[in-house]
């Protein structure tokens, strides 16, 4: 405790130095990283326009009761969520929106709370230790994993950016010199492993280090940052953003770690437009990363959330402060286009920079649309399918999984599907395991549940073989594995995208094909899988599911007195085995879903049993959220394929008690294999028939052929 009286003291003790008083300070030139005097008077004059005068007004509210006086440096202590840590992170965040805020009115005491703040971690960083909580891949000095440190430098060189001019000689060498040399050489210099990753980590660590050169006008240190320690492009700002950015804008550890990499992106691509135009960094890669944001904005649903794929934390939203800084400068670099404006307004987190000189008060609504987003530095690993049968947010959404591993971050599932209905998940992922900040849970780090289940196949909306995960659960084997894209197909009645697989397992094809389209009102979704194998296997179709199941058939026999798990390994042990039905080719089953109901028919080319199960087996620390799903499980053959059509039908109104259209009116589904290898899948619909004509794997340039005709007119 005296420790922390003893640090407290000495921060206070700062003297204010020769710094100006007066209320109003010509706070800014014409050159900053990322708000000048010309884009704070556009702003501070256009407060009529609702993006700007609510993003200035909640930027003062971020602030209003911080005193620069009692500016708190703590000890660093704790891991993620601990007081050490948030308190360091908070302060980092008020230094920067003081400065922007001084930057934007010349109010003093906006100047104060960033010098304050500067100073104070000025006077302790150059002497702070390696953080006691470190974590193995990389420790920081004030967070216990250099992550937070880059991006904490992120945030104070932009409030040093924003004081500069104004601070006294002294004040200025000793933030300098004693924060922010400092910081750039530790990450740099002596956590250089990190700074030289091709990874998330190390695009914070090359925009912190590129940032601060820029404002210190250090070309050596650009450089580094842009261009790898060598000079060798190896590494650096370019190399990353080509290895793990697709064509497309796809970044390869999926949506949530997406949002986080696009922070340290944009702000750093502003940065050096702003100050080196003769870099033209946004036309890199066919302007990547322009390309980049507008996909990250499409990785979510109709209501924002982020597509929940390999480590994601499920509530992550489209109000993320990353898409804060990105939404504007796309609008400002993307052509101005008026749907940006919207998505501007979603986001609610637009950050005040001279992205936003010239912006529009109102513009049109952004609507998200089907696409096949690729993956792979050259776009030529799979990559992800994006289904919606409807513009706005009554319908379906699908997702098709099948690019790149994603690293560290990666899960083993390759060609896993999700669904969501009107924005909700139905057929859902589980995402990681892992209480974000949470102290009380691993100091909020990943949990081993993460690896013993969340990581797992058997945890995903995919095909399992012998009961085994994707490269028998090796990242690196999985890296070096690849899906592809076999078609997609988008038209105004019908959209449609397929994937294959050969290396997920070792002697195995595995192909899947998702269709979506309105049949008589209703949103329908057609799952077909398809695999086949040099010899005999087990397969496992599990989906996974939010919902309440009202009605399955065959019946399903439920364990009613002991449960089991349903293996012992492979994420099985965590898996209850709730029960079973006998087996079939046919299956049906019906959910309860929010205000309606979604019938799931299959047929399978060889029979297979439905078995239910839900998460909670062996879970000593209760580390594991409520999952439930079923599997269709088919044993000793070589082949196997299923066709599966989902409907959302009905409606179900609690309050005034009245059910509509509870049943599917979808009947007949049949499937054929044709002599090129390819399938006629078919079903039947009250007033119409349905067929719909897959290719062969073989014939890899054909697309499929979508028939439907009136009963009347066969």
């Amino acid at each position: 405790m005296g420790t922390v009286k003893l640090l407290i003291i000495s921060i206070l003790a700062i003297t204010l130095g020769s710094c100006n008083s007066d209320e109003n300070i010509n706070a800014s030139t014409d050159t900053a990283l990322l708000l000048s005097k010309k884009g704070a008077e556009y702003i501070m004059s256009n407060q009529h326009n609702p993006t700007l005068g609510k993003s200035v007004g909640t930027l003062k509210l971020s602030i209003n009761d911080i005193n620069p006086e009692n500016i708190i440096v703590p000890p660093s202590l704790d891991a993620g969520g601990g007081y050490s840590h948030e308190k360091h992170k908070s302060n980092y965040l008020y230094a920067k929106n003081a400065g922007t805020l001084y930057t934007l009115t010349g109010e003093h005491k906006y100047f104060e709370i960033a010098r304050q703040i500067l100073l104070g971690y000025a006077k302790v960083y150059p002497s702070l230790p390696l953080h006691p909580q470190q974590k193995n891949q990389g420790p920081g000095k004030l967070f216990w994993q250099i992550l937070n440190e880059e991006v904490a430098l992120v945030h104070f060189v932009q409030a040093y950016d924003a004081i500069k001019n104004n601070l006294s000689n002294e004040d200025d060498l000793r933030i300098q010199n004693e924060l922010l040399i400092p910081m750039v050489s530790f990450l740099k210099d002596d956590s250089e492993r990190t700074f030289k990753k091709i990874h998330n980590h190390a695009m914070w660590g090359v925009a912190a280090v590129g940032m601060t050169a820029l404002t210190l006008d250090n070309e050596s240190w650009l450089n580094a940052a842009l261009y790898g320690p060598e000079g060798d492009t190896t590494s650096g700002y370019f190399a990353i953003i080509d290895a793990l950015f697709s064509p497309d804008g796809y970044y390869s550890e999926g949506p949530y770690y997406q949002r986080y990499a696009l922070m340290p992106l944009v702000l750093f691509a502003q940065a050096l437009e702003q100050n080196r135009p003769d870099i033209d960094v946004f036309s890199f890669k066919d302007s990547v990363i322009l390309k980049s944001i507008e996909t990250t904005f499409e990785l979510s649903t109709c209501n924002g959330f982020f597509f929940p794929i390999n480590d994601a934390i499920k509530s992550k939203t489209v109000q993320t402060p990353e898409l804060g800084y990105a939404l504007p400068l796309m609008y400002a670099y993307g052509g101005g286009n008026p749907k940006w404006l919207s998505a501007i307004a979603s986001n609610g987190n637009c950050m005040l920079t001279d992205a936003l000189i010239g912006i529009k008060s109102t513009g049109e609504t952004y609507v998200r649309d089907s696409r096949f987003i690729s993956d792979g530095p050259k776009g030529k690993v799979g990559g992800l399918g994006i289904l919606r049968t409807d513009e706005e947010c009554n319908g379906l959404t699908t997702v098709l999984k099948f690019g790149t591993h994603g690293m560290g971050h990666g899960h083993f599932d390759q060609l896993g599907v999700q669904l969501f209905v009107k924005g909700s998940p139905f057929i859902s992922d589980y995402g990681a395991s892992r209480f974000l900040n949470v102290p009380q849970k691993f100091g909020g780090r990943y949990l081993p549940e993460n690896n013993t289940w969340a990581n797992q196949t058997i945890a995903h909306n995919t095909l399992v073989i012998d009961g085994k995960s994707q490269y028998d659960g090796e990242d690196k084997s999985a890296d070096r594995g690849s899906s592809h894209l076999l078609y997609s197909y988008f038209t105004d009645s019908v959209n449609a995208v397929a994937g294959i697989d050969s290396s997920a397992y070792k002697g195995a094809v595995t192909q899947r094909h998702n269709i979506t389209l309105i049949v008589e009102d209703d949103p329908v979704y057609i799952d077909f899988l398809h695999v086949t194998s040099t010899t005999d296997h087990t397969y496992e179709l599990p989906y996974y599911f939010e919902g309440q199941l009202i009605e399955s058939s065959p019946v399903i026999a439920y364990n009613t007195q002991t449960l089991v798990p349903l293996g012992d390994k492979n994420g099985y042990q965590h898996l209850w085995d709730l029960g079973r039905s006998e087996q079939t080719k046919n299956t049906h089953h019906t959910w309860q879903k929010d205000d309606g109901f979604i019938t799931l028919q299959s047929v399978a080319m060889n029979s297979f049993n439905s078995i239910r199960v839900a998460t909670g087996s062996h879970d000593p620390e209760n580390n594991l959220t409520a999952a439930q799903g079923i599997i269709a499980r088919s044993v000793d053959m070589n082949e196997q394929a299923w066709f599966s059509v989902f409907q959302s039908h009905g409606s179900y109104d609690p309050i005034h008690e009245k059910t509509d259209k509870a049943y599917s009116n979808l009947t007949d589904l049949t499937m054929l294999r044709k002599n090129d290898g390819g399938f006629v899948l078919s079903f039947e619909s009250d007033k119409y028939g349905y067929e719909f004509v897959l290719p062969s794997i073989y014939d890899q340039q054909a697309l499929p052929s979508i028939i439907y005709k009136t009963k009347e007119n066969e």
